[in-house]
């Protein structure tokens, strides 16, 4: 229930106060922002947010007393990746910016929600189709920090590494596979051509900065398909988490 509730304050958060700016991109958004203390379900809790790049983090730390002093040592956090869309007007009146965010755990989430920025404030709240968004006065976030936490580098991070090996040898192959990674309407095919000074331990990268469930299929001539279904790439507060995969080929002759 924790859980799912966390979710659904995820989309409706907001804060008070003037029109202010509208985010307009996501280098506007980055940092680190911390919510007032508000009450749920008889507990008080804290929300910390951290934007970097397109992914985001968020903390949800639970206290005792209704000053947030005494933490109970319950929390949730959640992560993903956002996009920036086009600025919307709210129920206020406000020139808003609306965000799309992908939340990769607990669940696959996406959730529509529209921002402002009013000096070291944010605001939140939620986007509909065809319903004007709203942003209700009950919480409001101060920024902390305007730089990428958590010493965040600024390489781009893939989400799956494939290495080709064969099943019977467990000597590389890479030479002449091709890697197909799917999701959705995801579609990458990476190809290692079998020419001179070709490397066989070619690590095939796909999912650049990417969340998602995927499927990959790796073919290469004289050996079967391989196929590996509903691979979960999640993020941290800076980027994915790559995962590595052996992918160990059976000879068709």
């Amino acid at each position: 229930m924790r859980i799912f509730f966390s979710i659904f304050l995820f989309s409706i958060l907001s804060a008070c106060g003037g029109s202010g700016s509208p985010v307009g991109s996501n280098d506007v958004l980055m940092g680190m922002w911390q919510s007032n203390c508000y009450s749920e379900n008889g507990k008080y809790h804290i929300d910390t947010y951290i934007f970097n790049n397109a992914n985001y983090f968020l903390d949800t730390a639970e206290y005792e007393d209704e000053s947030c002093n005494t933490y109970s040592g319950q929390t949730d956090s959640f992560n993903g990746s956002y996009t920036v869309g086009l600025n919307v007007t709210s129920s206020d009146g406000a020139n808003v910016t609306r965000l799309t965010m992908n939340q990769a755990a607990p669940s696959e989430r996406t959730i529509k929600l529209v921002f402002r920025i009013s000096g070291a404030e944010l605001s939140m709240g939620e986007f509909m189709e065809n319903r004007t968004p709203e942003l209700a006065p009950e919480m409001s976030y101060i920024r902390q920090s305007d730089s990428r936490q958590l010493a965040c580098t600024s390489e781009a991070v893939f989400g799956i590494k494939v290495s080709v090996l064969a099943a019977s040898s467990r000597q590389h192959i890479g030479c002449g596979a091709s890697v197909i990674i799917k999701d959705g309407n995801y579609y990458k095919k990476i190809d290692n051509p079998d020419v001179d000074n070709c490397n066989e331990s070619y690590v095939f990268s796909g999912a650049q900065e990417r969340i998602g469930t995927y499927d990959i299929i790796i073919q290469k001539a004289g050996f079967d398909d391989w196929h590996q279904d509903d691979l979960v790439v999640t993020a941290n507060s800076c980027h994915v988490n790559s995962t590595s995969i052996n992918a160990f080929l059976n000879s068709s002759n």
